[in-house]
């Protein structure tokens, strides 16, 4: 927590030293008595797409914070693409969150910064400025990179426009031989037509219009285009203008805070346990990704805030489900930023008395002042409270006896919500992926993937492209997959990820043998292995442990992950890194 407030911005109290070293980094020395340091933490990197456009973004920012009397100072951070760190190194990627999360906290300790800009994309990188954004309780604003344009083709039915989900779908309908060789490479070369996050309902969208809902970054951040359509390399207008505003925002703020005492400037007062709840009914009532219930309890962690999976589900079973999106159906969140965006939906749902309006938000509005002025455009997109697609959101939990698991139910169509099959068993994403392209899946199997959770990847690895791959080769309504890894918000079909506890920290599911007969009930929210048509009990998982058949493999990728792997905390409240110590 940083010092009361004492009519002065705290870097205005640094050495001489420090004040000659922002002059010898190009600050006016007059600048440095005067204006509070901001530091503008940014994730722009050459190699990932959602990343590549985002040091133009930093740079309108910093000269808003100048116009508006701040001193910005842009610093960046390693930006992870989970679409590029597949396979081995998708060992890295959770992880990554927890690293991301420190080295922002460490850099705006180490200069004392007075209040932060956080512009980010892409899965991990948002949860993680959100993590130190917590820790660190300087006033700060998000500013979300924007969402890529869609490619347009007729090469596969039912998609006029195509986005990065589709590629994934297209490698299974290329094994399957639905796809020539030139049509398939035509989508991989175009279909990320331009900069910017996926645009779908994946994890960066995701946590983009989370931001939006917890108060921290302006509205309609979440759904605007990253890049203008006609690939000059520009911004696009709507994001420049963000961008520009989050900066005259942020100084107004670091002001409010330090000078007169505001402490609704502070992310620990907008990310009350009620902005949470708030949050969690947003990404329900969207299909939004099951990822968002590893990384906001993560975030609420860092405020002391207990919010886990179980809350998912109990709020699931109050927050309709207003919009469906890429690959869940044939809109793309761009198309929910032209209904009126995220706020549409929180006012669809403040009709039925779902959000706490008097809270407030990093512009100073409160959450009623911002939801005065949301419309919903298009009740084709966004449909109103009468008429819902689902009376429940799109995440439920299951329990039995292989656990609690996590299903994203608004990708999963209507035939797979009862699922009884006989189990092929993997130990890894590798071996499964294998199988399936070898066609050694058939219509009917239950894909169980274990050792693959926080610890025993380790790393938590996602099997999108595996359930896409299923789906693109016809089986997506014949197969289910059950992992104590996860799925991203890509994924469709049933995939029913999180299983908690995981195999390596002695759950079932890493008890489970070809051929054992699985029971996935959906409607009622049940998960279970059946022996004789009942649910085996603890003496017949007692008694596979003490077989010594399931001990699971030997792995070893160096001191990071193995200590990773040691310390990592449950599923269920987040997997942070350090709280299983």
């Amino acid at each position: 927590m940083p010092p009361r407030p004492a009519g002065s911005f705290r870097t205005a109290r640094q050495s001489d030293y420090a004040r000659a070293l922002y002059i010898g980094a190009g600050s006016q020395p007059l600048d440095v008595l005067q204006r509070p340091k901001i530091g503008i933490v940014s994730s722009a990197d050459d190699s990932t797409a959602g990343h590549v456009h985002l040091h133009q973004l930093a740079c309108i920012v910093k000269e808003a914070i100048y116009e508006a009397g701040g001193e910005g100072y842009i610093t960046n951070i390693p930006a992870g693409c989970d679409g590029i760190a597949q396979g081995e190194g998708m060992h890295w990627s959770l992880l990554s969150r927890d690293l991301g999360a420190g080295a922002v906290e460490a850099k705006v300790q180490m200069h004392q910064f007075d209040a932060l800009v956080c512009i980010s994309s892409c899965d991990k990188i948002t949860p993680a400025m959100l993590m130190a954004a917590a820790r660190v309780d300087i006033p700060t604003v998000f500013v979300t990179g924007g969402l890529m344009g869609t490619y347009t083709t007729d090469k596969i039915p039912g998609r006029a426009a195509l986005g990065t989900s589709d590629i994934k779908e297209a490698h299974g309908m290329h094994l399957a031989g639905k796809l020539s060789d030139q049509d398939y490479e035509e989508i991989v070369a175009h279909t990320c037509a331009t900069p910017g996050g996926c645009n779908m309902m994946g994890t960066a969208t995701t946590m983009a219009l989370v931001c939006e809902v917890l108060g921290l970054s302006l509205p309609g951040n979440g759904t605007v285009l990253a890049m203008t359509s006609d690939k000059t390399g520009e911004l696009s207008t709507q994001l420049a203008h963000l961008g520009r505003q989050a900066g005259l925002l942020i100084a107004r703020r670091c002001a409010d805070y330090w000078l007169r005492g505001d402490r609704t400037a502070l992310p620990s007062a907008l990310l009350s346990r009620a902005a949470f709840e708030r949050a969690v009914r947003a990404v329900l009532a969207v299909g939004g990704s099951t990822n968002a219930a590893l990384h906001l309890p993560a975030i609420a962690a860092q405020l002391g805030i207990d919010l886990s999976v179980e809350d998912f589900d109990r709020l699931s079973r109050t927050t309709p489900l207003l919009g469906r999106f890429r690959p869940a159906s044939a809109y793309f969140p761009t198309d929910l930023g032209l209904a009126g965006g995220i706020w549409a939906v929180m006012k669809e749902l403040a009709q039925g008395g779902l959000v706490d309006e008097s809270l407030p938000t990093i512009t100073g509005q409160t959450v009623g002042q911002v939801l005065a002025e949301a419309r919903n455009l298009n009740p084709e997109i966004v449909a109103p409270l009468a008429k819902p697609l689902h009376p429940e959101g799109g995440m439920r939990v299951l329990c039995g006896n292989l656990g609690r698991a996590l299903v994203k139910v608004s990708a999963v169509e209507s035939a797979m919500w009862r699922h009884r099959g006989p189990a092929r068993v993997f130990p890894c994403e590798e071996e499964a992926r294998d199988a399936l392209e070898a066609g050694r899946i058939q219509p009917g199997d239950v894909v169980v993937v274990n050792w693959e959770g926080p610890a025993g990847g380790p790393g938590m690895r996602e099997l999108s492209l595996l359930a896409a791959t299923a789906h693109g080769m016809g089986l997506g309504t014949s197969v289910s997959f059950i992992t104590d890894g996860r799925y991203s918000g890509a994924t469709r079909g049933p995939c029913i990820g999180h299983v908690d506890p995981e195999a390596a920290r002695g759950g079932p599911i890493g008890l489970v043998a070809d051929g054992d007969l699985i029971d996935i009930e959906l409607y009622e929210r049940r998960l279970n292995l059946l022996v004789d048509g009942t649910p085996a009990d603890e003496g017949f998982f007692a008694a596979r442990r003490q077989s010594g058949r399931f001990a699971g493999p030997q792995r070893d990728y160096g001191p990071l992950l193995r200590f990773y792997s040691q310390c990592v905390g449950p599923t269920s409240a987040g997997a942070v890194m350090g709280a299983g110590i």
